[in-house]
């Protein structure tokens, strides 16, 4: 009798261990839900329904904490899963063990079929302020300085925006970032670079998280807004300018050139006798 009431103890205190992790977990998934569901299908990142019978605690723990770092130590099945959603990163998560572990159960918990009380998770709609937008704009632009002094996204981005010069050639035009990989796959580019240019260019100089914020709602601004703005190509503005540029020169030199040639040299030598015997 006693051991019987011992293993009702031990059983209750599972099941309220549990229902404790899927508590905190739901809380804790609302950050993941901007590019993931359970049972929904694919948004960003791949549907999470019945991730626990496809990987081990182990392997979801490392890659959620640090999905990049995991890709970079060639892990086969992380690398695989990089390439198949766009070579998109997701972002580090300052998450413990046992946090990622309280996710892991609560996708579990909601991993069942839907005639079994499951139910798909739906994605979050994120809204931007006017100012998140124009601070966005002025990150991206170089007029505001990031805060850790990397470099703005001009240097190598372009842009269609009519509001400033269009930006560099070096990396991918971003105009329709949103369309490619959605609000989630930009704050995951910038707050998580997983390209090599990137990483190096930031890894001294992380982007903060309200930067990133603005950065992401001037980006998602610009794609809905793309058909309103001229824009223009970064490469063909400065040929133009130097042909321009060198257009005028030749002006200049001509206009000088033909100053000269008005008067003879000898004219000025008889000139400056004349004055002398006077």
């Amino acid at each position: 009798m006693l051991l019987r009431h011992a293993l009702g103890v031990i059983l209750i205190g599972i099941i309220s261990f549990n229902n404790a992790l899927s508590s905190d977990g739901e809380t804790l998934f609302k950050v993941c839900s901007a590019c993931h569901t359970i049972g929904g299908g694919k948004i960003v990142g791949p549907d999470l329904k019945g991730i626990s019978d496809k990987r081990s605690d182990e392997w979801l723990i490392k890659f959620i904490q640090n999905s990049t770092e995991f890709i970079q130590s060639g892990d086969a099945d992380a690398i695989a899963i990089f390439e198949e959603n766009n070579r998109i990163p997701m972002p580090a998560q300052a998450l413990s063990d046992a946090q990622v572990k309280s996710i892991i159960a609560y996708i579990d918990s909601k991993s069942v079929d839907a005639g079994d009380g499951g139910e798909a998770t739906p994605a979050v709609k994120i809204t931007y302020l006017e100012r998140e937008i124009n601070d966005g704009a002025k990150l991206f632009s170089g007029e505001m300085r990031l805060k850790n002094g990397g470099a703005s996204c001009i240097s190598c981005h372009n842009v269609k925006y009519d509001k400033f010069m269009s930006g560099g050639g070096l990396a991918k035009d971003l105009t329709e970032a949103k369309t490619r990989i959605t609000d989630a796959g930009i704050r995951g580019m910038i707050g998580s670079p997983g390209f090599p240019a990137m990483i190096e260019a930031y890894k001294n100089n992380k982007i903060t998280e309200d930067e990133v914020k603005s950065l992401t709602a001037f980006l998602v601004h610009v794609d809905e807004e793309k058909d309103n703005h001229e824009g223009g190509n970064s490469a063909a503005t400065l040929l133009m300018g130097g042909f321009g540029g060198l257009f005028v020169l030749f002006i200049i030199l001509a206009m000088l050139r033909t100053k000269v040639k008005a008067k003879s040299v000898n004219q000025a030598i008889y000139d400056r006798q004349i004055k002398s015997i006077n």
